[in-house]
């Protein structure tokens, strides 16, 4: 940019949110007839195990989850 000009973009955060897939637990619980079944020990594919995901979400975003 040169002097003086601003970005149109919008300022993003590194934050991290939970797994879709499992919740933020890490790991898949199955439920059958209203209770949980299922090894603990048998990770989440899509998070790895981490739970977490971290991604960059613009301020206004995060400011609407926050809300």
């Amino acid at each position: 940019m040169e002097g003086g000009e601003h970005s149109s973009r919008e300022l993003t955060v590194s934050v991290k949110v939970p797994c879709q897939e499992c919740g933020g637990l890490g790991y898949i619980q199955r439920v059958k007839a209203g209770h949980v079944v299922g090894d603990k020990t048998k990770k989440c594919r899509t998070c790895g195990g981490r739970g977490l995901i971290p991604d960059d979400m613009p301020v206004s975003q995060l400011r609407e989850l926050l809300k």
